[in-house]
Formats: structure tokens, sequence, C-alpha cells
């Protein structure tokens, strides 16, 4: 299967879009409550997370978004280091803002010992959150090139 030209916005500004977006992100959803704790780190001290569920929709979105770009760096790049580069760096981003994945979080939630219906009200919030991220994004993606 062969591709067909399509017009694309000059590299700088997809870096520009892509920096304003990963940046600023998630300081825009990401609320911190008293002493500064993580959600993690406060369902396994057994407190409230200090995140409401639209953040953590938010960030779950932006987690599968980072996602797509690296596996799609994988499909598109051809140089086999380069593969690779885009892999560690877009998992390694996405650890590095904090945004959330519903499947390492699960991980988490166990080791912890954190399940309540609280856990599970957050976490089928992240997973609509991931689903959201890994299916709109390609999408529009889409629709902006066709």
């Amino acid at each position: 299967m062969y591709r067909t030209w399509r017009p694309r916005a000059a590299p700088s500004e997809r870096r520009a879009a892509r920096g304003v977006l990963f940046t600023v992100g998630p300081f825009a959803v990401r609320t911190f409550g008293p002493g500064l704790c993580h959600g993690k780190v406060c369902l396994s001290l057994g407190t409230k997370p200090p995140d409401s569920l639209l953040s953590i929709f938010i960030l779950s979105a932006l987690c599968n978004i980072l996602i797509y770009i690296a596996a799609e760096g994988y499909n598109n790049i051809d140089n086999e280091v380069g593969k690779y580069l885009s892999l560690f760096l877009g998992v390694m981003v996405f650890i590095l803002c904090g945004f959330e994945h519903c499947v390492a979080n699960m991980f988490f939630f166990v080791m912890a010992g954190a399940w309540s219906g609280e856990t599970i009200i957050y976490l089928l919030s992240m997973t609509v959150g991931n689903a959201v991220g890994g299916v709109i994004f390609p999408l529009v993606r889409g629709w902006i090139h066709d």
C-alpha cells in the first residue's frame, strides 16, 4: 500500500503545538490537595485522591495521545534507533508528566491494597479518558489530513 501526499503543518508548528499541549496541559488540570500528595500516594495511605474526575479524565486522554504519537513514530520512522527512541520518549514523557494510565494504575491499586468504590469510579474515568485519547486523536488527525 502506498501513501498519497497530503498537505501538513510545518514541523516547527507541530512541535510548538505539542510543546504547549504537553507542558501547559498537565498544570491546567492537575490539582494538589493538602500536603501536595499525588493520587497514587494518597490512595496507598487510604485518603481521597486530590484530583477531580474531570482532571483524571483529561490526564488519561493526554496519556493515550502521547502513546499514540509514540506508536506512530515507531511505525513511520525508518531508522531502527529512532523507532525505539520514539517509544522510549513517549512513555518517559507520559510518566514524568504524571498522566494517568488505567492499566498501570490497576497495578498500583492492587499493590497498595486500595480497592474501594471510589477507586472503581476513578478507574472508570481513567479508562474512558484513555479510550478518548486513543480513539479521538487519531480520528481528528485523519480528518485534518483528508
